[in-house]
Parts: C-alpha cells; structure tokens; sequence
C-alpha cells in the first residue's frame, strides 16, 4: 500500500489557485561546463528520499485530501540536445498534472559545453524558501556522489504545519493574529496589468530582465544613505513601471509575499513546507509623482506594516475553513470569498552559491520565477544570485502582452538605474 501524508494548509490553498495560475515555481541554472548526468540522476534519487512529498500525486476526494507516493519514474530527468533557448520556454510552462505525477521535474539542456538545468517544482509541496534548501540538498547530493563517496539518506521534511509560527507570538500578539482581516484599500474598480483584447490568452512565457552588478551595488548605496531597503525602491520601481506601461490611472493594490519565518524564534521549527503569507500595499494614485516620492510612501507604508504582523491577517479565516470543512466545500468557499489581487510582488531573495554549487562546474546565472499568471494578473518575482538582481512576470497571452510585461520589467529597470545615477 502506499505510503501517505497529509497536507498542510497551504497546500490546499495553493491547490485553490490553480484558477488564476499554474502554481508552479521555475527555476533555470545556468553552468559554463557540463554536468554528469548519471550522478546527476543518483542526486535526484536521493532527493526524493529526503523529501518523499516529491514524488507523490495529490488526491483528494469530496472530504479529504491526501499526498500519495508514486513509484520512481526516470523520466523525471530528460537530457536535451539543443542550440534553441526556446526549449526552455516549452519546458517550463507545461505545468505538473499534480493528481498524477510526482511534483517536480527536470530537464539538463546540453548546447555543446554549456548546460543549463531547468526544474519545474509545485508550488503546493514548498515555497522559494524550502526551494533553495532543496537546491542546496541536491547540489550536495551530487558532489558526494561524483566523489566517489557511497551512502544513505533518510527522509528529513521537518513540520510541515505553518501553525508553529503562533508559538513564537506573545499572548496578546496570537489573539491579534486570530481575530483580524486581511488589509484591504476597498477599492472596487481595480486596475492592474492591460492584457491585450485578444481573446485567446493560452500561451505562457517567463519575460526576464537584469539589474546588473554595479548597478545593484549602487543602488544598495543609494537606499542605505536614504533610509530605505531595496524592496522599498523595487515596489516603488514597479508600481511607476505599471502606471506607465499599462496606462493604470488608479491606485494599485500591490500583494506583497510575507515569509513566515520571519515570527519564528528558530527557523528549524518548520521544515520543508510553505510558510508564506501576504500582505497588501496601497500608496494611492501616484501616477504624477516622481519615483523618490513614491519609494519614501512605500517606506512609511511597510515601516507600518512591519510593526503589525504582516501576513498574519485572514489566516484565521482559513484555519476554520479548512478545518471545519470537508474538502470540497472549503475549495468552493474560497473561491466565491477570496478575492486574489490583480498585481502581486515576489522577492524570492538571494540564493547563495552554495545551493548551486555542482561540483566545480562553474555556475554562471541562475533565477527562480513565481507562477504563470492568468489574465487579468500578473506579479513581478526577483530573485538575487551573485549580486545581480533577476526579474521575471511569467504570463499566459499573446505576443502583444508579452512585449508588454518586457516593457514593464525593462521600465523597472532603467528607473532603479537612473536612480542612483
């Protein structure tokens, strides 16, 4: 009989959105070298040791739901021989059948002496957080293995239930947390990215773009002697960036990601997992007003936030929904209720080298981009590695919006590098 596990609350919510995206995280390691691709296979292998939600199918039924294994399938690694980047595209925005394959998949692009890993994981199963440790594990994996070292693994997901969080919080910060909404402008005519008119919006693309080096340097220096943080400027950076590209003449409800470890006294408490939240953010119609105006709101906005549990709001709502009731309901509930922002923010953060690390085959770039959003909405994901900032908006349209979500991330861009200039 297979083995069973039970699914967190976020995994069940995470199921939920699969109306507005494809709740897929994508990643794409880039290596001056190749990669050996039989130890490569091994690594995996003992990945889905370590975190067996990884190779199990989610089922559920009109009362509950449940993370069934499935057997090891090799095909969960293709090797590629191809020159077109293009591939990587196709690859990544094919989304996971999560009631029958396992939850993640990889793909090794071979273009001479060059590879590039490509992983496409459920966001059901984890968040960016638990992602970059499962980087990390695999990379680890790997160089033991072409090390020639022979050894065992055991399974090591940790708790899974977010719930942890509350026990770092003092009394009256738990009945706060328990018995507020979710943060809300009220605004009933809400504007977010202009999708194009065309009716068919079915094909999905991840638009990238880079905040080099120096420029990330300076504009660290830029924030450090005004008193902002980085996330103050991007915010600020994206929300001029949709005002001018897509037109928007009304105020922006930007969802902001709230990792919640942030309320955990020691971060082992909670394993491999999601352990995410959000919090909204609205500045009002800035459409006039100059970026350094914008990027001070945003601060004294997230200074407020930071001092009232971010993230925290609604969860309480969620608890007794998926608590109280069966499956089906509850899926149904927040559907009707839930009401997702059009325009969302996700800094996936930095990842450390040593999570790619492969061996000495030098790696050279590496990003991971949120979901593929259905139209209407979209969100801009930055990820950090090496000092240089990559930022993606992953989309199902035509070609017209594809070119707008470059347009958008390229305005974001040239701001953030006029700024420290």
């Amino acid at each position: 009989m297979a083995k069973c596990y039970k699914p967190a609350l976020w995994d069940k919510m995470q199921n939920c959105f699969k109306d507005y995206n494809d709740h897929m995280i994508h990643f794409v390691i880039r290596f001056d070298g190749n990669l050996d691709e039989k130890a490569l296979y091994k690594a995996i292998d003992k990945l889905f040791v370590t975190y067996p939600i990884l190779r199990c199918r989610f089922v559920e039924s009109p009362f509950r739901t449940r993370w069934e294994e499935l057997p090891y399938d090799e095909s969960v690694l293709s090797v590629v021989e191809d020159e077109d980047d293009e591939i990587i595209q196709k690859f990544l925005c094919r989304p996971i059948d999560e009631y029958n394959e396992i939850q993640i998949r990889f793909m090794l692009l071979r273009q001479g002496e060059k590879d590039t890993l490509c992983m496409l994981l459920n966001h059901m199963v984890c968040d960016g957080n638990s992602s970059k440790q499962m980087l990390k594990t695999l990379s680890g994996y790997y160089n033991r293995i072409t090390g020639g070292e022979e050894f065992e693994v055991e399974e090591s997901m940790g708790n899974r239930n977010y719930e942890k969080i509350y026990d770092s919080l003092t009394l009256e910060d738990d009945i706060k947390a328990n018995t507020r909404m979710n943060y809300s402008s009220g605004n009933e005519e809400r504007q977010g990215f202009r999708f194009s008119d065309d009716e068919k919006h079915d094909e999905g693309r991840l638009v990238t773009g880079k905040l080099k080096r120096d420029d990330f340097y300076a504009l660290k220096e830029y924030c450090k002697n005004n008193g902002f943080t980085l996330n103050d400027a991007i915010m600020a950076g994206f929300i001029k960036a949709m005002h001018k590209v897509s037109g928007i003449s009304k105020p922006i409800d930007l969802d902001c990601i709230v990792d919640l470890r942030r309320f955990l006294k020691d971060k082992s408490q909670i394993g491999f997992t999601n352990c995410v939240s959000t919090t909204q953010l609205n500045v009002g119609n800035v459409e006039s007003f100059d970026l350094r105006e914008v990027i001070s709101l945003v601060h004294d906005k997230m200074e407020e936030r930071k001092n009232d549990l971010p993230g925290l709001s609604g969860l309480a709502l969620l608890r007794i929904n998926f608590g109280l009731f069966p499956h089906r309901l509850s899926r149904y509930l927040i559907k009707k209720n839930y009401h997702n922002p059009l325009v969302a923010v996700s800094n996936i953060g930095i990842v450390p080298y040593e999570c790619v690390d492969f061996c000495g085959v030098k790696t050279v770039d590496m990003y991971i981009t949120g979901s593929i959003k259905r139209n209407p909405y979209i969100q801009l994901a930055l990820t950090t590695f090496m000092d240089e900032i990559t930022f993606s908006i992953a989309l199902y349209g035509t070609n017209e919006d594809f070119e707008k979500a470059q347009e958008t991330i390229d305005e974001l861009v040239n701001s953030l590098v006029l700024l420290s200039k």
